[in-house]
């Protein structure tokens, strides 16, 4: 079963406002999915909307205002999947791409430029997933 990892900090990361975060996830992997679920639902300040499979669940899911969609970027290339800035306008909130292998940096900056709020490598700890939410959240 995936696990998140807690790497080490330097500082805490605080929340945002008073305000809870609201957040679609989006991964196709139930173990990712899952484990994501359950790491981002014990932060405080992070409420978990939904964990969907697919990419029309995230649509569904993301149009709550004021929600962060966490999308696997193997979604964004599912038959009939609209291109990231078309999903980002129906969705009218921010998206964080996640599992970028390999490719990783070079995806990462075309994924940026197509309108990707930010980006999560595969396999990353806990605190790289937090810091993309809260930055996210604070750029919108």
């Amino acid at each position: 079963m995936a696990q998140l990892r807690r790497a080490p900090t330097v500082g805490a990361v605080s929340t945002v406002d008073a305000e809870p975060l609201h957040v679609a996830i989006a991964v196709r992997s139930a173990a990712v999915r899952g484990a994501l679920q359950r790491a981002l639902e014990r932060e405080p300040g992070i409420v978990v909307a939904c964990a969907v499979d697919d990419w029309r669940g995230a649509v569904r899911a993301g149009r709550r205002r004021g929600t962060i969609l966490l999308l696997d970027v193997g979604l964004l290339a599912e038959k009939g999947a609209p291109p990231l800035p078309a999903l980002a306008r129906m969705l009218g909130a921010p998206v964080i791409v996640l599992g970028l292998d390999e490719e990783g940096p070079a995806l990462a900056r075309a994924l940026a430029k197509a309108g990707a709020a930010a980006s999560v490598p595969t396999g990353a700890s806990l605190e790289q997933y937090l810091e993309a939410i809260r930055s996210t959240a604070l750029a919108a």
